[in-house]
């Protein structure tokens, strides 16, 4: 899988393409989703442009709309063929989630929430 990645210490000059392995099964808690649609918002940007410390190797993509298509075990919350949109926070909290990155991408539950199936993914990705 190809995505689109940033070297430290960031800086446009120093985006990227990479590719990766595709993700093996979800653990205890995650789920698999298949991305249809990203969007990039300013949180990336200032990532991009050096403003913000990441990691080398970051991959550029913070909110996407997809289909879920494996749950571990004990999600409740989400089942297969299940629309979500990614979230940066979830009931309060201010940490900061490892949200969406790559085609197929596994997550902890929490960094989803399910959205009614007849819109459009590439409508619901700008939600967050």
């Amino acid at each position: 899988m190809k995505a689109i990645q940033l070297k430290q210490p960031g800086g446009l000059e120093n985006i990227f393409v990479g590719s990766h392995d595709k993700p093996n099964v979800p653990a205890p808690g995650e789920v698999m989703v298949q991305i249809h649609a990203g969007s990039l918002n300013y949180h990336d940007y200032l990532v991009a442009a050096g403003a913000l410390p990441t990691e080398d190797g970051r991959i550029l993509l913070s909110d996407g709309a997809g289909v879920v298509i494996e749950v571990g075990d004990g999600v409740t919350e989400f089942a297969p063929g299940d629309h979500v949109v990614s979230t940066f926070f979830r009931s309060g909290s201010q940490e900061r989630l490892n949200t969406m990155r790559e085609t197929l991408r596994i997550h902890p539950g929490m960094a989803w929430m399910v959205l009614p199936a007849k819109l459009l993914l590439d409508q619901l990705v700008h939600l967050p």
